[in-house]
Order: structure tokens, then C-alpha cells, then sequence
């Protein structure tokens, strides 16, 4: 800002140091001070070091995003399509070890004890001129999804809103905080299974309400000027010290209420419920942006499960953090008011998640193999038409589950003559 020497500004930032890195729930200041000692201008070619990395041959092939803390590529190597975050550094004496101990925690915690639906960085590698985080890369993110035809019917945003929930409570469940949830960071695969990814809790727990640079520099890497952030994150100037931000730390409550912005985003399609400004007025008590998104559920949702979905939802992005619910409350509620069909608990859930680690051509054997149960498990009961809520009212949902069965169909009787004709050759 006008005003601020580069000194004070350094200051600032630099204030979240003395954060303790107990736990991966913890918010990460020391590092994201670090990280973020120098707010000057970063290196103008952030490739330039991809050489330097030594974990196989990286090729750019497009530059995804081009935020101030960290530049965003897409390279190729052995391995395929993979994201690669770019901070380049300042400082060629500046260590990034507690960074890398913190990566290791929460990818092996992420790891050993299963999260189907979040997708950790790989691996983390530094050099003395840059640190390079790197992970799968996703075709589409939820915000490119929902503006992508075919557009997502109602009980697919049913089902991605359940994935979602999913992918919090795994991580919440094994201590880990995302911090920076917003659509952009939600991955959806080109058969609806959904991926939680960039877990941030290396960036400030904290921000000044009164100055917004901060909250630019780490967080608004896109040109939507969304802000999802808990609104206990911003402090005012009493409470904005060097001491005050370096005890703040990344609770649960405040990752739920980022997923809600995000499923509120999801069923209304209405742009970002909040930005910068709205959210700030909404932490001094003013909820009329977050009232008027609301009311346009009435349009997304069928009349019988609006209050009860609505009602979660307005918990889940509560002023007050002690009024929202836990991720596996929000899931028993929304399992309790229908808005997640029962089927997505006991079936669903289980048999895709059984299917993402597979090539497409045993993805695809197995759905022929289960065909019928699949009909049985999430299609109507016998005898009843679908839901209204469950069909895109056009009649395109209708027509596009009769093409899946109709290629599904196709694709069994191709793999069963296919493999009818190598056991008769073998013979």
C-alpha cells in the first residue's frame, strides 16, 4: 500500500514467525513468513529453474496461473501430466526445511490412512533459487466443471457436494487442516469423483482486516476476487500484532466454513458468494449479501428438503465458528433431510471409490460386470418414476443416462466377443 515501506510491509508478514509447527492442524505462520518475507516482485520466469529439480526430466507445457506467492505450471515428465507450484526465492540463504517436514507429515498421514478424496502434493523439492511443489494435475477444477456442458444435474451436485464433505472429514479426522478451500481447489475427474487439493496450511492462519494486501499476496491467486475465508481470520488492528498472529492457528470450523461457501456456489451457480469486501461486512455483523445467495436455493432445491438443507448450510457459514457443524455432522444432517440419497452411503460411495485407482479398461469391465447391480442400487425403485429433483428438467438427463446404457451395453458385448475370440485363438 501507499504509505508502507518495504521494511514495515517485511515486518508484517514476518510477524506470523513464531508460529509453533506441532501439528499439521496448526497454521503454519513460520512458514508462510518465510515464504512471504519479500513481497517485492518475484522472478519473471519461474520455469527457468525447472532444471534444478533433479526428480526426472520436467517439460513446461502451460502456465496455469501466474499468483504472487506461488506460480503455477503445467509440466510433463515420465510420470505424466503434473502441477508444479513455483516460489523463487528472494533470498538464496532462506531455508524451507520446516516446509518440507510439514509437506512429508500431512502427505504420509493423508497416505498411510486413506483419504479417497484428497490429492496431497507428491513431493516437495527446494533448491537454493526456488521450491517447487508439485502434484497430480486434473483436467477441470469444480468452477471450470460447473461451467462446462453438459452442465451438472442436480443429483450430481448431490453427489460432488457428499464428496466434498467426505474429503473434509478425512482430513479433520486425521488432524490436518486444508485452509484455502475454494473452488478452484476442488478437482472433479471426467466420471464425477471428486479430489480436495493444495491443502495450504503453510499460509497464514491470520490476516489484518485493515489491510489487504496480505490476503491478495497469499490468497487471491484468480481473477474471480472470491474470498471463502473464515471471518475470525481477519483481525482488527487491536488484535493484528506480531504476537496475536503468531498464536492464531487453523482450526476445523474454519475449513467448514469455506466448504460451505463452496456448496452454496455449487447449487445456486450463482459466482462467488463472497469477495473481500462482503466478507469483511459480513464479520461486522451485515449477513445481507450471504441472506440474498441463500434465498436462491429455492431454485435448486425441491421444496420439501429446502429448509433442512438450508438450514445446514447457513450453520455450516456461521458468523460465529461455535455454530457450525462438524464435517461428519454435515453429513449425517444432510443424509437425514435427503439432500444425500441413502443410496450414496450404502453403495455408491464404496464401488466408486473401489474404481479410481484402476486403468479405464478394468474401470470399464467392472461396470459391465455390475451392471445390473448398479441399476438396482441407484436407479428408481421398480415401478416409480425418478425424483423431479434427481432429472435436469429438459429432459437431457434422460436422454444421457439412455446413451451411458445404451455405450455400456456396447462396450460389455465388444469386451465379451473380444475375449471370447483370444480364449478360441488360444485354443
Amino acid at each position: 500500500r501507499r504509505g508502507v515501506s518495504v521494511n514495515e510491509r517485511d515486518a508484517r508478514v514476518f510477524s506470523s514467525a513464531a508460529a509453533a509447527l506441532c501439528a499439521p492442524c496448526a497454521s503454519a505462520n513460520f512458514l508462510a513468513a518465510q515464504m512471504g518475507n519479500k513481497l517485492a516482485t518475484q522472478a519473471a520466469t519461474p520455469d527457468a529453474n525447472l532444471a534444478d529439480v533433479g526428480a526426472g526430466a520436467l517439460q513446461l507445457e502451460q502456465r496455469l496461473g501466474d499468483g504472487r506467492f506461488l506460480k503455477t505450471l503445467k509440466c510433463l515428465n515420465a510420470d505424466g501430466a503434473l502441477v508444479v507450484k513455483v516460489f523463487s526465492k528472494r533470498d538464496l540463504n532462506l531455508s524451507l526445511a520446516h516446509y518440507q517436514e510439514l509437506l512429508h507429515e500431512v502427505r504420509v498421514r493423508l497416505t498411510i490412512n486413506g483419504a479417497p478424496n484428497v490429492a496431497a502434493f507428491r513431493w516437495f523439492r527446494e533448491t537454493p533459487q526456488a521450491a517447487f511443489l508439485v502434484r497430480q494435475y486434473f483436467h477441470a477444477n469444480l468452477l471450470e466443471r460447473l461451467t462446462t456442458p453438459p452442465f451438472l444435474t442436480v443429483v450430481e451436485k448431490r453427489w460432488l457436494a457428499f464428496q466434498l464433505l467426505q474429503a473434509l472429514q478425512q482430513c479433520h479426522e486425521l488432524g490436518v487442516c486444508h485452509g484455502d478451500i475454494k473452488a478452484e481447489n476442488v478437482m472433479v475427474t471426467s466420471w464425477n469423483w471428486l479430489f480436495l487439493t493444495d491443502l495450504a496450511n503453510f499460509k497464514p492462519a491470520a490476516l489484518p482486516q485493515d489491510d489487504p494486501a496480505d490476503f491478495s499476496y497469499f490468497f487471491d491467486s484468480s481473477a474471480r476476487r472470491s474470498c471463502y475465508l473464515a471471518p475470525e481470520r481477519f483481525l482488527d488492528g487491536a488484535s493484528s500484532s506480531r504476537d496475536d498472529l503468531a498464536r492464531f492457528e487453523l482450526l476445523p470450523s474454519m475449513d467448514v466454513f469455506s466448504a460451505g461457501c463452496v456448496l452454496l456456489e455449487l447449487f445456486v451457480e450463482g459466482g462467488p458468494v463472497f469477495d473481500l469486501p462482503a466478507l469483511l461486512r459480513y464479520r461486522r455483523g451485515l449477513p445481507e449479501e450471504l441472506d440474498a445467495y441463500v434465498a436462491k436455493l429455492a431454485a435448486s432445491l425441491p421444496a420439501d428438503e429446502l429448509p433442512d438443507a438450508r438450514r445446514l448450510l447457513c450453520d455450516m457459514t456461521a458468523r460465529d465458528a461455535r455454530g457450525r457443524p462438524k464435517a461428519a455432522e454435515c453429513l449425517q444432517r444432510g443424509r437425514a433431510c435427503a439432500l444425500f440419497p441413502e443410496a450414496f452411503f450404502t453403495f455408491a460411495y464404496g464401488f466408486f471409490s473401489s474404481l479410481r485407482l484402476l486403468d479405464h479398461d478394468r474401470q470399464a469391465e467392472l461396470l459391465c460386470d455390475n451392471y445390473e447391480l448398479l441399476l438396482r442400487e441407484l436407479g428408481p425403485p421398480a415401478g416409480k418414476a425418478p425424483r423431479p429433483s434427481s432429472v435436469a428438467s429438459d429432459g437431457a438427463a434422460e436422454a444421457a443416462a439412455a446413451h451411458a446404457a445404451g455405450y455400456l451395453r456396447r462396450v460389455e458385448e465388444s469386451w465379451r466377443d473380444e475375449k471370447g475370440g483370444g480364449a478360441a485363438s488360444a485354443a
